[in-house]
């Protein structure tokens, strides 16, 4: 089930990608992390990157690691894949489009939360992150608000995570691409 699963998303990537046209931009971001599952009194990071698939989709590579008490004592790495409900994430082109949008994510998620304690596919996990505002075109963006239901089958337990704050800096696709 976990390999059709796995192999289900990388080729819904890879068929999204298809018709991606002028629209790879990526970006690196950072922010907050608090899980249900997590100890509850610890500092959490999230880091990672994201990938634009097509004018509405992108791809989201995302990392969560303990800050307090011991740094980087557990960890959970995700992919996930975002849609854009209230319209085009990015244009394209120079023109900026709507800078803001709601974004709904499915994803799985790797951890040690398991019988083995080994880092592999967990979970699976659905989040909505009701305000983003920026585009791709501006160079930065913000995710606010992101709240997200996990299920770990491998412990078949649900847990809820939330994300005040990510900020996104776009790297590629920015409008100083667009000017060289």
């Amino acid at each position: 089930m976990k390999r059709i699963l796995i192999t289900t998303v990388i080729l819904l990537c890879a068929a999204l990608s298809l018709s991606a046209g002028r629209t790879h931009d990526v970006s690196l971001s950072f922010g907050q992390y608090s899980d249900t599952s997590m100890e509850q009194e610890v500092l959490n990071l999230r880091y990672g990157a994201t990938i634009g698939l097509t004018k509405r989709s992108e791809v989201m590579l995302w990392g969560a690691s303990t800050l307090t008490p011991e740094l980087f004592d557990e960890n959970k790495a995700g992919l996930g894949l975002s849609l854009a409900l209230q319209g085009n994430r990015s244009t394209g082109t120079k023109v900026q489009g709507p800078s803001c949008n709601t974004l709904v994510t499915l994803g799985l998620i790797a951890s040690e939360r398991n019988d083995e304690n080994e880092f592999r596919p967990t979970s699976v996990y659905l989040s909505v992150t009701p305000f983003s505002l920026g585009t791709p075109i501006m160079g930065k963006r913000e995710r606010m608000f992101e709240v997200g239901v996990e299920y770990n089958w491998c412990v078949e337990k649900f847990s809820i995570f939330i994300s005040v704050l990510n900020l996104d800096y776009y790297i590629h696709g920015t409008w100083k691409d667009y000017y060289r």
